[in-house]
């Protein structure tokens, strides 16, 4: 699962449920920058604002999540068949027949996700419009 998806900008937010999840945050989250840099088509720079934030990625908070997360209830390698769920649970069928019921299912498989694509098939990836470079 590392290295899926793109570059995320943090906020007190995300900051607040990683720690509720148990992960520690710190300078480790990624990359403060302080400002904005908008480029015209030509490269040229139509401007700049002052902005503190930092800057992250997919893949450290995958990391950061997956260290906290007890490993024995961390599953790789399955293909979800199907998804079911009641008000009380929620039920996943691998293709391997390997089933699994539990209180939430935290479906991080990317893009093109197979569960996401069963329980909300009129969520689809769009393009934000944007790209972005991180430069320290």
């Amino acid at each position: 699962m590392d290295g899926r998806g793109a570059g995320i900008v943090t906020h007190d937010a995300l900051a607040e449920a990683l720690r509720a999840a148990g992960v520690t945050v710190d300078e480790t989250l990624g990359v403060a920058v302080t400002k904005r840099m908008t480029l015209g088509a030509d490269g040229q720079s139509l401007g700049e604002r002052e902005l503190l934030q930092v800057l992250t990625s997919w893949s450290r908070l995958y990391h950061m999540l997956k260290e906290s997360f007890p490993g024995a209830r961390y599953l790789q390698g399955k293909t979800v068949k199907t998804v079911t769920q009641d008000p009380n649970s929620v039920q996943v069928l691998c293709e391997d027949g390997s089933q699994y019921d539990a209180e939430i299912l935290i479906a991080s498989d990317g893009i093109r996700s197979a569960v996401r694509a069963q329980v909300a098939p009129q969520i689809q990836p769009e393009y934000a419009g944007y790209i972005a470079w991180r430069v320290r």
